[in-house]
């Protein structure tokens, strides 16, 4: 004889024949935590919170009261079938389930694709466009048979292929509206690639298309400026060299102030274009300035030593006027004496000059002390 036993659970709350993910997430754990007793969500009623006998004691109740309550029995439809259960409809308070209910935000985020990120990292053009070179070497090995596939050193058309791709992502990133009104004012024209190039003065000549149609690039971008580092190659060269050089290729926009900006960050470079340092001159002595008559303020100085026929040291002694303002004549007269070395004193030659001269003032002694030496 077997005994069947009816477990059934009785839930105050309202929300346990709604969905878990459609509630909040504290309904949703408080109805996970309740519903894991019974195995079957259909076992579990739900029962007002005034027939709710756990609600007594919470409330306050007295001791007589609890008695008498249904504290021990339960709801007085307990004892009857369970076909005879009243049907208790939940009305629940919609603002505290709103409030409760979760909120899934989905956004959408479409970044802005960059292409060849890698270009920021290399600090060489020549490298840049080797390494892209291979990529795309790469990418059209893997559309063909192993037949057909390149193998071995890059050849010129793929270097020159990937250059123009790279100077079109240039031109893509650096020409915004502003720049297209700009290049509009020119004389320019789209190639088969895709790629502004400018017709220039020389359209005419039989050469190359880049040198007759120039590619256009702008003045601010990185690898403009490893474009220009071609002055490494040139051997560290001026402005003018460097553009020269490259409109043979490219036709930079404000080329003149990015070369010399370019050229300006350069140490080698800098190294020697510095001009040396200067330190300001004083004023000139009064005796430089006043109105004087000629030898009036004079200059002895000593030349020397001459080798005289007897092998014999000899100086010439000058005597030389001071360069005064609105003195004349023009060319100054001086006055030499050749001394040999036994008859050599200074003051026998300024006494001699002074007696041919009469006028001398003030005398300034260059070289005083080799004169001392020799006297």
């Amino acid at each position: 004889m077997y005994l069947f036993l009816l477990l059934v659970g009785l839930c105050k709350s309202s929300l346990l024949d709604k969905a878990p993910r459609k509630l909040g997430h504290l309904c949703e754990q408080q109805g996970t935590k309740n519903t894991s007793i019974a195995t079957n969500p259909e076992d579990w009623k739900h029962i007002p919170g005034i027939l709710n006998p756990a609600d007594l004691p919470s409330r306050g109740c007295g001791v007589v009261e609890l008695i008498a309550s249904l504290w021990w029995e339960g709801p007085s439809w307990l004892n009857k079938p369970r076909e005879e259960w009243p049907l208790s409809e939940a009305c629940p308070d919609r603002a505290i389930i709103d409030s409760e209910r979760k909120r899934t935000v989905a956004s959408t985020i479409n970044p802005e694709p960059k292409e060849m990120d890698y270009l920021s990292e290399i600090s060489s053009f020549k490298k840049i466009i080797r390494v892209t070179a291979w990529i795309y070497r790469f990418y059209h090995n893997l559309r063909k048979q192993r037949n057909d596939r390149n193998f071995g050193e890059l050849i010129t058309q793929e270097t020159d292929a990937a250059e123009r791709k790279v100077l079109k992502i240039v031109q893509k990133q650096s020409f915004s509206n502003d720049t297209k009104s700009l290049v509009s004012q020119m004389q320019t024209l789209v190639d088969s690639d895709g790629i502004i190039r400018i017709k220039s003065k020389i359209i005419m000549r039989k050469d190359v298309e880049s040198i007759r149609y120039p590619i256009v690039l702008p003045s601010r971008h990185p690898i403009v400026t490893l474009i220009i580092q071609k002055h490494i190659e040139l051997l560290h060269a001026g402005v003018k060299t460097v553009m020269s050089a490259l409109r043979e290729n490219y036709w930079i926009l404000k080329s003149r102030k990015t070369v010399r900006r370019v050229l300006s960050e350069c140490i080698i470079c800098k190294r020697f274009t510095v001009k040396p340092l200067t330190t300001l001159s004083p004023p000139l002595p009064e005796d430089r300035v006043r109105e004087a008559q000629i030898f009036e303020i004079t200059g002895v100085d000593l030349c020397g030593p001459l080798f005289l026929r007897d092998r014999k040291k000899s100086w010439i002694v000058q005597f030389f006027a001071q360069y005064i303002w609105n003195s004349l004549p023009l060319r100054l007269p001086r006055a030499s004496y050749s001394l040999s070395e036994d008859l050599f004193h200074v003051e026998v030659v300024l006494s001699l000059f002074i007696q041919i001269m009469e006028r001398i003032w003030l005398e300034h002694l260059m070289n005083l002390r080799t004169l001392i030496g020799r006297k």
